[in-house]
Protein backbone atom coordinates (compact mmCIF):
# COMPACT_ATOMS: atom_id res chain seq x y z
CA UNK A 1 0.00 0.00 0.00
CA UNK A 2 1.32 3.46 -0.50
CA UNK A 3 0.88 6.28 2.30
CA UNK A 4 -1.95 7.69 0.25
CA UNK A 5 -4.33 4.25 1.07
CA UNK A 6 -3.34 4.21 5.01
CA UNK A 7 -5.21 6.03 7.83
CA UNK A 8 -5.48 5.94 11.37
CA UNK A 9 -7.46 3.03 12.92
CA UNK A 10 -7.39 1.25 9.67
CA UNK A 11 -6.71 -2.96 10.85
CA UNK A 12 -3.82 -3.89 8.50
CA UNK A 13 -1.69 -6.83 8.16
CA UNK A 14 1.80 -6.57 7.80
CA UNK A 15 4.80 -8.29 7.36
CA UNK A 16 7.25 -9.61 4.32
CA UNK A 17 4.97 -11.45 1.38
CA UNK A 18 6.85 -14.72 2.08
CA UNK A 19 7.25 -14.20 5.97
CA UNK A 20 4.57 -14.17 8.89
CA UNK A 21 1.59 -11.88 8.59
CA UNK A 22 0.18 -10.02 11.43
CA UNK A 23 -2.85 -8.45 12.40
CA UNK A 24 -2.58 -5.07 13.62
CA UNK A 25 -4.48 -1.47 13.76
CA UNK A 26 -2.78 1.78 12.56
CA UNK A 27 -1.86 4.35 15.13
CA UNK A 28 -0.29 6.95 13.33
CA UNK A 29 1.05 7.75 9.70
CA UNK A 30 4.38 9.52 9.48
CA UNK A 31 6.13 9.95 6.33
CA UNK A 32 7.66 7.32 5.53
CA UNK A 33 6.28 4.86 7.92
CA UNK A 34 3.18 3.82 10.08
CA UNK A 35 2.86 3.52 13.77
CA UNK A 36 1.07 -0.16 13.86
CA UNK A 37 -0.10 -1.71 17.25
CA UNK A 38 -0.06 -5.38 16.95
CA UNK A 39 -3.68 -7.23 17.58
CA UNK A 40 -2.08 -10.78 17.91
CA UNK A 41 0.90 -12.24 19.05
CA UNK A 42 4.49 -12.09 16.57
CA UNK A 43 7.19 -14.06 17.28
CA UNK A 44 8.05 -13.52 21.07
CA UNK A 45 6.04 -10.08 21.34
CA UNK A 46 2.78 -10.36 22.67
CA UNK A 47 -0.40 -8.48 21.44
CA UNK A 48 -0.07 -4.40 22.12
CA UNK A 49 2.97 -4.03 20.94
CA UNK A 50 3.68 -0.92 18.67
CA UNK A 51 5.88 -1.56 15.71
CA UNK A 52 7.35 1.00 12.79
CA UNK A 53 6.46 -0.70 9.32
CA UNK A 54 7.23 0.93 5.35
CA UNK A 55 4.13 1.57 3.78
CA UNK A 56 5.46 -1.38 1.23
CA UNK A 57 5.19 -3.70 4.09
CA UNK A 58 1.71 -3.24 5.01
CA UNK A 59 -1.77 -4.26 3.12
CA UNK A 60 -5.37 -4.10 3.98
CA UNK A 61 -7.32 -6.45 6.06
CA UNK A 62 -10.03 -7.71 4.38
CA UNK A 63 -12.59 -9.55 7.40
CA UNK A 64 -14.49 -11.27 4.44
CA UNK A 65 -11.38 -13.31 3.54
CA UNK A 66 -11.16 -14.21 7.23
CA UNK A 67 -14.90 -15.55 7.71
CA UNK A 68 -14.58 -17.27 4.17
CA UNK A 69 -11.61 -19.49 5.38
CA UNK A 70 -13.85 -19.84 9.01
CA UNK A 71 -16.71 -21.14 6.87
CA UNK A 72 -14.37 -23.53 4.50
CA UNK A 73 -13.03 -24.78 7.45
CA UNK A 74 -15.88 -25.47 9.47
CA UNK A 75 -17.49 -27.88 6.06
CA UNK A 76 -14.35 -29.58 5.70
CA UNK A 77 -14.68 -30.50 9.41
CA UNK A 78 -18.48 -31.45 9.19
CA UNK A 79 -17.39 -33.11 5.88
CA UNK A 80 -13.98 -35.06 7.04
CA UNK A 81 -16.25 -36.08 10.10
CA UNK A 82 -19.15 -37.50 8.01
CA UNK A 83 -16.93 -39.64 6.19
CA UNK A 84 -15.15 -41.08 9.88
CA UNK A 85 -18.63 -41.94 10.93
CA UNK A 86 -19.33 -44.05 7.56
CA UNK A 87 -15.89 -45.55 6.88
CA UNK A 88 -14.22 -45.44 9.79
CA UNK A 89 -11.54 -43.58 11.41
CA UNK A 90 -8.39 -45.83 10.08
CA UNK A 91 -9.93 -45.82 6.39
CA UNK A 92 -9.85 -41.99 6.19
CA UNK A 93 -6.72 -41.61 7.84
CA UNK A 94 -5.07 -44.45 4.81
CA UNK A 95 -7.15 -42.45 1.98
CA UNK A 96 -5.81 -39.02 3.09
CA UNK A 97 -2.19 -40.25 3.60
CA UNK A 98 -2.15 -41.17 -0.29
CA UNK A 99 -3.51 -37.84 -1.53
Amino acid sequence: MNRWQVRTGMKVLFGRANGEKTLGVVVKCNPSKAKIMTLEPRGQTAPGVHWSVPYSLIEAFDQTEVEAAQVTKTAVSYAVKRLIDEYGKQAVADALANV
